[in-house]
């Protein structure tokens, strides 16, 4: 059984953001928040299985919509990384204050590197009201931004020299800016995640055909040597092949957390 609450809480930039939580209505082991992967929402299926199944194992979980995206408020097509850094960084205030401190973080896709990025500032300022995540977990994960900015413009060759254009990914087209563009191709992650030291597992698929397997290798040289590399063999982007992929997935974040910071990992029900 598990409960759920649907909030708003605001950004810097002076709109909200939608958030959904999803608790157990036993005790809760972890609070976990989950970063969305680009032009995806909370609602994304493989988020929200995924998150029910750490639910089931007594891990608290908060997903919401980045910027402009599902039922947040803001223009994606101007918004940038750095944009969706301050949006995870909003999240995470909000629910350290209205619920509880966060252990786990995890992110899918740009989501993921977004989580990297977040994280490493915290542990920068090493603010005590506003501690860093104990654990980080990556899922499909790119180790760049730029990479991003050139695919976009192949999709859209008008991006090439206008300031606008369009794009169709998952069905659903969306309009793109300068400023995001702008925004990926200026964004040093290998500099932002600089000396980060906190346990992170890095979950990639070798069979990923949107996110290369070889992002997966940079970020474990780039985090090592507190980060640990999962393989998956036969996973797509999204892990929803094969059908057993998801609950895998969720049985790998609840013991490595539960390893990484040392509490009793109690059985699933």
């Amino acid at each position: 059984m598990r409960e759920t609450r649907r909030v708003k809480f605001p950004t810097q930039r002076g709109h909200e953001l939608v958030g959904i939580l999803e608790r157990p209505t036993g005790p809760v082991r972890f609070q976990a928040v989950a970063a969305h992967c680009f032009t995806c929402t909370k609602d994304l299926k493989t988020l929200v299985k995924l998150s029910r199944e750490l639910v089931r194992r007594g891990i608290a979980v908060f997903r919401f919509d980045f910027t402009g995206l599902g039922e947040s408020q803001g223009d994606f097509s101007t918004s940038t990384f750095a944009d969706n850094c301050e949006d995870l960084e909003a999240a995470l205030r909000f629910v350290e204050t209205e619920f509880a401190p966060v252990d786990l973080l995890f992110g899918h896709s740009l989501g993921g590197a977004t989580s990297l990025v977040a994280a490493a500032r915290r542990q920068r300022v090493a603010q005590s009201e506003h501690p860093a995540p104990r654990v980080l977990v990556t899922l499909g994960s790119p180790c760049d931004t730029p990479h991003l900015a050139d695919k976009l413009e192949r999709m859209d060759p008008t991006l090439l020299t206008a300031d606008e254009g369009e794009v169709t990914i998952g069905g659903i087209n969306f309009v793109i800016r300068r400023p995001m563009l702008d925004g990926l191709r200026s964004f040093d992650v290998a500099q932002e995640i600089q000396g980060l030291d906190i346990p992170t597992l890095i979950v990639h698929s070798r069979s990923d055909t949107t996110v290369d397997f070889a992002n997966a290798l940079s970020l474990f040289d780039m985090l090592r040597p507190h980060a640990s590399l999962l393989a998956v063999p036969d996973a797509d982007h999204l892990f929803t092949t094969p059908p057993s992929e998801i609950a895998f997935l969720a049985e790998t974040l609840d013991r490595f957390t539960a390893r990484a910071t040392s509490r009793y990992l109690a059985p699933t029900t």
